[in-house]
């Protein structure tokens, strides 16, 4: 046998359920940023940017990134990521015929 006297075959997933029902609660409220036009020449800019969040959020998946570094915060005590965009570059090759 792999165990020693003091330990025991059962797992009582208690402690789990309890995380996940916390990570739940916080998972429901999380924080959406608003973009607010400071005047009424910005009210057009404050529109395309929050719309470029919201694309840039449902691409990412905001709601699974958060939920996974919570965990992570909450079981492990601190979590550590990175949000960002990937850049697909090409070169474009222009061919002129006279």
């Amino acid at each position: 046998e792999d165990i020693e006297d003091w330990q025991a075959r059962v797992h009582d997933p208690f402690t789990r359920n309890k995380v996940l029902t916390i990570l739940a609660k916080i998972v429901r409220v999380l924080p959406i940023a608003e973009v607010l036009p400071r005047g009424d020449g910005d009210s057009r800019k404050a529109t395309i940017l929050g719309s470029l969040y919201q694309y840039a959020e449902d691409i990412d998946d905001y709601e699974e990134l958060m939920t996974f570094t919570l965990l992570e915060a909450i079981v492990k005590g601190t979590a550590i990521c990175y949000e960002g965009l990937d850049r697909n570059t090409r070169k474009i090759m222009l061919s002129y015929r006279e």
